[in-house]
C-alpha cells in the first residue's frame, strides 16, 4: 500500500521551504509534524490550510527529525523539482559529518599539493607552505565544508585562499565575511601567494564591499570575482548578498567567526544562519570559537552543517569536542614552536580613597544581583551587569563614576568626589613608570586598558613617550591620516621616538602584528571577555619571533588589605573557566597553560558580564565578608 506524502518545495526567492500534504494524509499525522515544527521553530513557522513555511535550514532540521516517523506514521517525504537537489546535498552532508570525512577531493601527499596549487599560480619560492599549513589544508579540502580553529599567525587567511583556488571547479565566487582589521590580510593575500603570470582570473583583486546597498548592488554586477565584506555591513545589505548567494557558485568564509555566536538570538547571526545553505561551500575561521561556553559553538556549527543537527546536540549537553569530531583543523603555539611567554601578577596598592568607593560599589554588586540567584535574570541582569562594571571602573577610573550617582546617594557622591580628587588610580600611575623603565632600556611597550578614560589619561601622563593609540576614537579615517589606526601602526612601529602605544582590546585584539617591535604588554584592567584577552596577547606573540626572544606579560592587580572582595581575582576565575572550556574543546597546551597561570595568581565589558560572572563575583565578595565576621569573632 502507498502510504500518502508530504511535499518539500524551495522558494528561491524567499529562501524558505514548504511542506505541502494532499488530502489523503490522516490529520492525526500532519498535526504531529506541526507540532514538531512549533517546538523546534515557535513564530518562525507561517501556517496554511496544508502547508507550512520555515526558513531553509529549519525545514532540514524538521525533515532530520520526522524522517524516523515516516514508517511508524505511515507516512513518507518526497521533495519536487526545486528541492530535489538542495535535500540531496543535505542528505551528503549528513553522511558526510556521521563519517567525519566527505573525502570531496584528497591529495595523497604534500607534493600533490603543492603541485596543485602550482597548476593555479601558487609561487612557492614568495609563500611556502609550512608543513602544519599543508596538513591542514589536505584535511580542509577533504570535507565539504570546513572550520580552521588555529591561532593568530598560523595562516589562516594563507590557507583558506590556498583552499579556494583548489575549489576553483566547483566554485566561481569568493565572498569572506570579517572585522575591518582582517581586510588587509585578504587585500595583500594575492601578491603574497601567487605569481605575477597567474591567469588573470586567478589573479582577481578582493573588491571592498561598502557604500550602500545601491553601490554594493552595482559593485556585485561587476567582473570581480572575489569579495569582502563587514559584519556591520552584511547586516544591511543582507537580501542583496543572499539573492547573489542564490545565483552564484560561491565559497562563504567567515573570519573571526566567533562574532556570529549568538545565533538566531541576534540579527546578525539570524542572517547568517539563514542564508548559509545558499553557498556552494562554508568555511569558518577563528582562533578562539568559544569564548564563553559550549553554546557560542551551535551556531557556528549549524552556520556550517545546516540542518545537521550538531548545534542541537551540544544544546542537549554532548561535549562540544565530542561533537566537533574531525570536522575541524587546529594548529597551536608548540606547533609553531612559539617560545612560552613571561607571565607576571603585579600587585598594585590602592588609594585610601579610591578604596572607600571601591568597596562601597562591591556592596551594591551584592544588593542588586541578588535577584539573579532568584530566577529573576531576565529583569535584573542589565542592572547587575552595571553594577559589576561599576566595580571595575573604580578599580581603574573612578573618576568616570561621575554620572553614575543620583541625587539620592548623597555619601556615595562625597566618597567620589574625594577618589576625584585623589587623582589618577595607582594602576595607571604603576603603568607609566613601567613603561618609562621599559622605555629607558630600549623597549617599545604596549599598554592595554578595557576603559577610553584610561587610555585618555595614559596618552596624558605618558605624552614624553611620543604614544600612539589605537582605541575606537581613530574611527574610519583613511589610512593615510596620521591618527587613523594604521596611522598609528606605522608611528608606534616606525619612529623611533615613540616607545609606546595605549590600545583598546575591542579595537585592537585582532589583525594587528607588533611582534617585530614589541615585546612587553602591560595590562592595566581586564574584562571578563577570554576573547579579548588571548587575542590581544597574540598581538605579540606570535609566529616570526626571533630565535631568544623574550615576550613578557604584566597584568596589574589591586593589592587589597586582608578579607576585602577583589574584582581582579573574579575576573581572573572566570577567564580560567573560559580559557579552560577553550582548551577541552581544541586540546591545546597553550590555553592549558594559560588557564594554569589564572589558578595560580596571586591575591590580591558590558555585554561581556554573564550571570555567571556575576555570581562568581558576588561569592567572591560574601566570601571576604564571611572571612572578617570570623576574623572579628576570633578577635573578641
Amino acid at each position: 500500500m502507498e502510504h500518502p506524502v508530504v511535499t518539500l518545495s524551495y522558494d528561491p526567492v524567499s529562501g524558505r521551504g514548504l511542506y505541502s500534504h494532499a488530502a489523503d494524509i490522516p490529520m492525526t499525522v500532519w498535526i504531529r509534524i506541526r507540532q514538531q515544527a512549533q517546538r523546534m521553530l515557535g513564530s518562525g513557522v507561517q501556517y496554511g490550510e496544508r502547508s507550512l513555511s520555515m526558513p531553509w535550514p529549519s525545514c532540514l532540521n524538521l525533515l532530520r527529525t520526522m524522517s524516523s516517523l515516516q514508517l511508524k506514521l505511515g507516512f513518507r517525504f518526497v521533495t519536487d523539482s526545486s528541492s530535489e537537489e538542495r535535500v540531496k546535498q543535505f542528505l551528503d552532508n549528513f553522511r558526510s559529518v556521521a563519517r567525519q570525512d566527505s573525502a570531496t577531493q584528497e591529495f595523497s601527499s604534500i607534493a600533490g599539493i603543492d603541485q596543485a596549487l602550482s597548476n593555479v599560480g601558487w609561487d612557492h619560492e614568495k609563500r611556502q607552505l609550512r608543513s602544519y599549513q599543508s596538513a591542514n589544508l589536505n584535511h580542509l579540502i577533504r570535507l565539504a565544508n570546513g572550520a580552521n580553529f588555529s591561532v593568530p599567525g598560523a595562516g589562516k587567511t594563507t590557507v583558506s585562499f590556498a583552499l579556494h583556488l583548489l575549489l576553483q571547479d566547483k566554485v566561481d565566487f569568493l565572498i569572506v565575511v570579517g572585522p575591518a582589521s582582517a581586510y588587509p590580510a585578504w587585500k595583500s593575500v594575492m601578491s603574497e601567494c601567487l605569481r605575477e603570470n597567474a591567469p588573470t582570473h586567478i589573479r582577481a583583486p578582493f573588491c571592498h564591499l561598502t557604500g550602500g546597498k545601491n553601490k554594493i548592488e552595482k559593485l556585485l554586477q561587476t567582473n570581480h570575482r572575489r569579495f569582502f565584506i563587514t559584519y556591520e555591513q552584511l547586516v544591511k545589505v543582507d537580501q542583496i548578498i543572499a539573492q547573489f548567494l542564490s545565483t552564484n557558485a560561491t565559497h562563504l568564509i567567515l573570519d573571526e567567526s566567533h562574532r556570529m555566536k549568538e545565533g538566531y538570538l541576534v540579527k546578525r547571526g539570524r542572517m547568517l544562519m539563514d542564508m548559509a545553505h545558499l553557498a556552494k561551500r562554508r568555511d569558518i575561521l577563528s582562533g578562539t570559537p568559544m569564548p564563553q561556553s559550549a553554546s557560542d559553538m551551535q551556531s557556528q556549527l549549524d552556520f556550517l552543517w545546516p540542518g545537521v543537527g550538531l548545534g542541537a546536540r551540544i544544546d542537549r549537553g554532548e561535549a562540544p569536542r565530542s561533537v566537533l569530531g574531525n570536522l575541524y583543523v587546529r594548529t597551536t603555539k608548540s606547533d609553531l614552536g612559539l617560545p612560552d611567554r613571561i607571565l607576571n601578577f603585579v600587585n598594585v596598592p590602592m588609594h585610601r580613597e579610591h578604596l572607600a568607593l571601591y568597596l562601597v560599589l562591591c556592596n551594591e554588586v551584592r544588593s542588586r544581583a541578588s535577584n539573579l540567584r532568584r530566577g529573576n535574570a531576565g529583569l535584573h541582569l542589565a542592572s547587575a551587569r552595571k553594577s559589576v562594571m561599576r566595580v571595575l571602573q573604580a578599580a581603574t577610573v573612578p573618576e568616570v563614576l561621575i554620572n553614575a550617582f543620583g541625587s539620592g546617594e548623597p555619601q556615595n557622591i562625597s566618597l567620589l568626589q574625594a577618589a576625584i580628587d585623589a587623582g589618577p588610580s595607582l594602576r595607571i600611575l604603576h603603568a607609566v613608570e613601567m613603561a618609562r623603565e621599559l622605555a629607558k632600556k630600549g623597549e617599545k611597550v604596549l599598554i592595554w586598558t578595557i576603559f577610553t578614560a584610561a587610555v585618555e589619561t595614559l596618552l596624558v601622563l605618558l605624552r614624553d613617550l611620543n604614544p600612539a593609540v589605537l582605541y575606537g576614537k581613530n574611527g574610519q579615517r583613511p589610512d593615510t591620516d596620521p591618527q587613523s589606526k594604521e596611522g598609528n601602526l606605522n608611528k608606534f612601529k616606525n619612529d623611533p621616538s615613540c616607545w609606546v602605544m595605549v590600545a583598546n582590546p575591542a579595537a585592537a585584539a585582532e589583525g594587528i602584528s607588533l611582534h617585530m617591535h614589541c615585546h612587553h604588554a602591560i595590562y592595566v584592567d581586564r574584562s571578563y571577555n577570554a576573547t579579548h584577552y588571548l587575542q590581544s596577547i597574540d598581538r605579540i606573540h606570535r609566529l616570526g619571533l626571533l630565535p631568544g626572544t623574550e615576550t613578557h606579560i604584566y597584568i596589574l592587580r589591586n593589592l587589597l588589605p586582608a578579607f576585602e572582595p577583589s574584582i581582579d581575582t573574579a575576573v581572573a576565575r572566570r577567564l580560567e573557566t573560559k580559557i579552560s572550556n577553550l582548551q577541552r574543546l581544541l586540546d591545546d597546551e597553550d590555553l592549558h597553560q594559560l588557564s594554569l597561570d589564572e589558578q595560580s595568581a596571586p591575591s590580591a565589558v558590558d555585554k561581556d558580564i554573564d550571570p555567571l560572572d556575576i555570581d562568581d563575583l558576588i561569592k567572591e565578595i560574601e566570601s571576604a565578608e564571611r572571612q572578617k565576621t570570623e576574623q572579628s569573632t576570633k578577635i573578641s
